[in-house]
C-alpha cells in the first residue's frame, strides 16, 4: 500500500494506491516547511487526512513532494511529523520540484517549471535536480505565479489603474477594501494563498488588454528570471506544472514563442505521473 503525494502553497493531493492498483484521493490543504512547524503539520493531517484513511489499509511506503523541502533541515520538519501519524510506515520526503521533474520527465532530461500559488524552475538531469534552487517565494519572487498575479491585479485596483468596468466585477467578486486587502496581507497568515485567489479572476477577463498583459508581462519576468538563467536553456522544451501554467497555457505558450522557446508537456497536477513513477500504473 503506497500513499503519494504532491504538496503546493494551497492544497495537497494524496493519493493511496493498493497492490490491486485501486487509487482513492484525498485533499489536504497545503503544506509547506517554510511556514509550518511539525507540531501545525501534524494538526492539519491528523483530522484531514489521517482520520479519513481506511484503518484496515494504512500504508506501508509514503511519498511526499512539497514546497519548501529544498533542505534536509525543511525535509526533517515535514519527515518527523509524517512518522508521528504514520509510525510503520517508510517515509520518504522530497522537495516538490523533484516531484515535478520525476511526474513530467520521468527518466528523461528537460526543463521543469511549477507555475501554481507559487513558482520554480530547473534543469532536470534524468535522475535529480541538475541546477540549484531557485525560488525566492512570493514576496521576493514567484513570477508568473498565481500570488504574483493576485497582487499584480489587487495592486492596480486598488491604486485605481484597470479599466472602470473591469475594476467593477473585481469589486463585486471579492468584495475588497483597501482596509481588507492590507490587514489580510500584512497581519495575516497564508498571505500568498489569499493573493492567489484573484488570479481566478484572469480566467474570464483575458479579453480586456490590461489583464492580458498583466498575465503576459508575468510568465514573461518568469521565463526571463527563472528559465532563461537556467544553463543551455534553449536546448530543451519547456515542461509545466500547476494550476495557472495549466489554465493560462496559451499565453504561456505566446511568452515562449515569442522568445524562441519550445512548450513541451503542461500537467495541473503531478500526482498522476508521480503515482506511474512510484507504481508504474497509468492513469
Amino acid at each position: 500500500m503506497k500513499l503519494i503525494a504532491d504538496s503546493g502553497g494551497t492544497k495537497t493531493e494524496w493519493r493511496l494506491v493498493t497492490p490491486e492498483g485501486t487509487q482513492t484521493t484525498y485533499f489536504t490543504q497545503g503544506i509547506n516547511a517554510y511556514f509550518h512547524t511539525t507540531d501545525s503539520i501534524y494538526q492539519i493531517l491528523k483530522p484531514e487526512l489521517l482520520d479519513k484513511l481506511p484503518a484496515e489499509a494504512l500504508p506501508t511506503e509514503v511519498f511526499f513532494y512539497g514546497a519548501g523541502c529544498s533542505t534536509p533541515l525543511r525535509q526533517e520538519i515535514v519527515q518527523d511529523a509524517l512518522v508521528r501519524l504514520l509510525p510503520t510506515s517508510t517515509i520518504e520526503v522530497e522537495h516538490d520540484m523533484l516531484g515535478a521533474c520525476r511526474a513530467l520527465c520521468g527518466d528523461s532530461e528537460g526543463i521543469v517549471c511549477i507555475i501554481g500559488t507559487g513558482s520554480n524552475a530547473c534543469v532536470y538531469d534524468g535522475t535529480q535536480l541538475a541546477s540549484e534552487e531557485r525560488s525566492l517565494g512570493y514576496i521576493l519572487g514567484d513570477e508568473g505565479s498565481g500570488a504574483y498575479l493576485g497582487k499584480q491585479l489587487v495592486t492596480a485596483f486598488l491604486q485605481n489603474r484597470l479599466y472602470p468596468p473591469i475594476a467593477r466585477e473585481f469589486a463585486e467578486q471579492f468584495q475588497v477594501t483597501r482596509a481588507t486587502v492590507l490587514e489580510r496581507v500584512y497581519r495575516s497568515e497564508y498571505a500568498n494563498r489569499y493573493l492567489a485567489q484573484f488570479s481566478r479572476f484572469f480566467l474570464d477577463h483575458l479579453h480586456d488588454e490590461d489583464c492580458y498583459a498583466m498575465v503576459f508581462e508575468s510568465f514573461a519576468e518568469f521565463i526571463d528570471r527563472y528559465v532563461c538563467t537556467l544553463p543551455a536553456y534553449r536546448a530543451y522544451t519547456i515542461n509545466c506544472t500547476g494550476s495557472v501554467a495549466f489554465h493560462y497555457r496559451q499565453v504561456l505558450e505566446r511568452v515562449l514563442w515569442a522568445k524562441r522557446m519550445k512548450l513541451g508537456k503542461v500537467i495541473n497536477s503531478p500526482i498522476d505521473g508521480l503515482v506511474t513513477y512510484h507504481t508504474g500504473l497509468e492513469n
